[in-house]
C-alpha cells in the first residue's frame, strides 16, 4: 500500500507575504560597456564611472563574463551604487599604541 506525502500548502495571503518579503534585486541599466581586453594600465570603465560619479549618478563597474566585458550600471532603486556604501561602511583603523 502507498501512502501519499502530505506536502503543506500555503494560502494566498502566506504566498503574498512571502512574495513581499523575499530579496528582489533593483533593475540596473547599463550605460556603457568596455572590452576587458585594454592597454595594460588603462582601465577606461572605472574612468568613465568616476565621471557619472562627479555627475551624481549612482554607477557600479561589473564583469560580464559571457561577453567579456566591463559594463558600467546605474542602480535605480535605492539610488545606491555598491561603492558608495563601501566608502560609508570603511571606517578609520585605529594605529596601535605602544609598538616598539
Amino acid at each position: 500500500m502507498e501512502r501519499a506525502l502530505s506536502v503543506p500548502s500555503l494560502s494566498a495571503a502566506d504566498v503574498a507575504a512571502h512574495v513581499a518579503a523575499s530579496y528582489v534585486r533593483p533593475r540596473r541599466t547599463v550605460l556603457a560597456s568596455f572590452p576587458a581586453g585594454g592597454p595594460r594600465g588603462s582601465w577606461p570603465a572605472e574612468e568613465f564611472a568616476q565621471q557619472r560619479r562627479r555627475e551624481g549618478v549612482a554607477v557600479d563597474v561589473v564583469m560580464d563574463l559571457d561577453s567579456d566585458a566591463f559594463l558600467v550600471v546605474s542602480a535605480e532603486g535605492d539610488g545606491k551604487s555598491s561603492y558608495e556604501v563601501l566608502l560609508k561602511s570603511r571606517r578609520p583603523r585605529p594605529y596601535p599604541t605602544g609598538v616598539a
